[in-house]
């Protein structure tokens, strides 16, 4: 009866964890955003830009007196798994690296990069810029 328990208890904790689905290493492709039917740069730009305007605070940015253009980078990675992982934010003010920061730890997972059958971590580097009034 003990066995039986563990062996039910065991099960439910390996079937609770979410494993990663494995990628199709058959075929090379860039990194595609999940919804983009092909792996275009095109599509996963826009996408991107959709979810910086959809999620991103613009107030902190104005409200904090600035005037005219703001630019901003953000360098993150999607790794072999598919999970964005934010590297470097390079903005003037803490409080504009964590709102970034925080837009860019919420993008989907992705269809990670695999080149030659095998499955690759890429980095990007995204500017963020727009005009305060």
């Amino acid at each position: 009866m003990k066995n039986k328990l563990l062996s039910l208890i065991v099960l439910v904790l390996f079937t609770g964890c979410s494993l990663k689905t494995p990628v199709d290493t058959h075929q090379s492709h860039d990194v595609i955003y999940l919804g983009c039917k092909d792996d275009g740069r095109t599509c996963f730009t826009k996408s991107i830009h959709a979810h910086l305007h959809r999620h991103l605070n613009t107030e902190i940015f104005c409200d904090s007196g600035l005037e005219g253009k703001v630019r901003m980078y953000v360098d993150f990675l999607v790794d072999k798994y598919g999970d964005v992982q934010v590297l470097r934010v390079r903005a003037n003010y803490v409080a504009f690296k964590d709102e970034l920061r925080r837009v860019f730890e919420k993008l989907p997972q992705m269809l990670p990069r695999v080149q030659n059958g095998e499955v690759l971590d890429t980095p990007f580097t995204v500017p963020v810029s727009f005009i305060c009034q």
